[in-house]
């Protein structure tokens, strides 16, 4: 084994990573999706407070 591998090896072992890409990225993607949620749902007032709004102009 190599000097490098070695060094990698004694790397992992003392400073593991606690989350992988892979779980970083599924986080920031429900993250993401419950900021959308939560956009979607102001948006959904939004419409309907100018419509109520509207109404009372005519």
């Amino acid at each position: 084994m190599s000097l490098l591998y070695a060094w990698i090896n004694q790397q992992t072992v003392e400073h593991p990573m606690s989350v992988t890409p892979k779980q970083m990225e599924t986080q920031r993607i429900k993250e993401l999706e419950a900021e959308i949620r939560k956009l979607k749902s102001e948006n959904s007032l939004l419409k309907k407070v100018a419509a109520y709004f509207a109404k009372d102009q005519l």
